[in-house]
């Protein structure tokens, strides 16, 4: 299956990664490349203050504070390729991979998350589209297990990526209008 990534690297290490999952997902108006890059403009820089640059298009090592004082840094990038002739259908996945590095005020012990962008096969409609799913491992931490809130914690957190996903979804209307 890490054979259908770009980055098969990062999904044999999200794959390996403690904790319990979550994911969320949206069909968003575009090519994977195109949904990538808003997804990377819209989203992870648009949404928060830039802490650290990152690097090449994919913005690997990109650190950024959203509220709260959570901090998360780009780990790997999986950039979207080219498709040939052959590829057309059975295109690569392209992906992002980051981690939370400063949790704020959650009781969390480790966040990983894992957003792919993988291409829908619509022949019969001339714009294209792309399934993003945006699946995250999260550790709670020793306090947060003592507490039981590791289920409230991961509610708060499905339902936000839940509307910044909505967010994108909408702005690729919005752009597709225009």
């Amino acid at each position: 299956m890490s054979g259908s990534y770009v980055d098969a690297s990062a999904l044999e290490a999200y794959e390996k990664h403690g904790g319990q999952e979550f994911e969320v997902a949206e069909v968003v108006l575009g090519s994977p490349t195109e949904v990538f890059d808003a997804w990377l403009q819209d989203l992870w820089i648009a949404g928060g203050e830039r802490v650290k640059e990152g690097v090449g298009r994919g913005l690997v090592g990109y650190v950024r504070r959203v509220p709260l004082g959570v901090e998360e840094e780009i780990l790997s990038v999986g950039l979207p390729q080219t498709p040939t002739e052959d590829e057309i259908n059975g295109s690569r996945i392209p992906s992002i991979c980051y981690r939370v590095c400063k949790f704020g005020p959650f009781p969390l012990k480790s966040h990983l998350a894992l957003v792919r962008f993988v291409g829908t096969a619509t022949p019969a409609k001339d714009t294209p589209e792309t399934l993003v799913c945006w699946t995250v491992k999260t550790e709670m931490s020793s306090m947060c297990n003592w507490l039981h809130c590791g289920g409230f914690v991961r509610l708060i957190l499905r339902t936000a990526l839940k509307s910044f996903l909505r967010s994108l979804a909408k702005k690729s209307l919005e752009r597709a209008a225009e």
